[in-house]
């Protein structure tokens, strides 16, 4: 039986989604990928990186809709990663 996962990278200007599975002995197969524009980062400064409310509204809002479209693929584990930029503020 395959493997299948899903992961979510949010990065600063966009929230990518893909889903994947490998069947046994296999390649990896790409099930569904999703794009979400984002810009979650916008404002964020080097010396103060700091989210902004609307920015992380919006970030939660699109990586909710990721999760909806991945859950729909039946996937085993799910894991969400995030850029440096994101992680520090």
């Amino acid at each position: 039986m395959a493997r299948r996962v899903a992961v979510i990278d949010i990065g600063s200007n966009s929230i990518k989604l893909l889903v994947a599975d490998r069947p046994k002995g296999g390649k990896i197969r790409t099930l569904l990928t999703g794009l979400e524009e984002s810009r979650i980062s916008r404002g964020i400064s080097g010396a103060h990186p700091v989210l902004s409310e609307h920015g992380m509204g919006v970030g939660v809002a699109a990586v909710t809709r990721l999760m909806r479209q991945a859950a729909a693929q039946e996937p085993g584990e799910t894991a969400i990663v995030a850029t440096s930029a994101v992680r520090d503020a």
